[in-house]
């Protein structure tokens, strides 16, 4: 039987793959709402932004960064490079992706929209950096 090899990496090169995809996607979300909130006009709205990315800031991706770190710090120092995330968070990362893109092409108001995208991106943007503490 033949044997499967998985591709490995150190743990400080899985917390930079963190880091990076939760900073690039945080990014690309609060790029889209910034867009929405030119497009309409509206500047007031970024207030009110910036307290929905406290609010889910300090409601969930500080606590699952968190708990990622812990769990890959309790691994060996080579693992699997898909390591970086746990396999339920794979599956909770598809169902936001598809959340996400069912939103942004419903009728909803874009504007509308636009507070929780720069929520949930500066959300992950903060977020990111407990991954790139971990490298340092």
């Amino acid at each position: 039987m033949m044997k499967v090899r998985k591709p490995t990496a150190e743990k400080r090169i899985l917390f930079l793959t963190c880091g990076l995809l939760w900073l690039m996607v945080g990014i690309y979300l609060m790029a889209l709402a910034w867009y929405w909130f030119r497009r309409f006009g509206y500047s007031a709205p970024a207030l009110l932004a910036m307290v929905g990315l406290l609010l889910a800031y300090y409601l969930g991706f500080v606590r699952i960064a968190r708990k990622n770190i812990g769990r890959l710090r309790a691994k060996p120092q080579r693992i699997c490079f898909f390591a970086f995330q746990s396999w339920k968070s794979y599956l909770i990362v598809a169902i936001m992706i598809a959340l996400g893109a069912t939103l942004r092409h419903s009728s909803i108001p874009k504007i509308w929209l636009a507070p929780l995208y720069m929520g949930i991106g500066g959300a992950l943007s903060l977020a990111s950096l407990c991954y790139f503490r971990q490298i340092l």
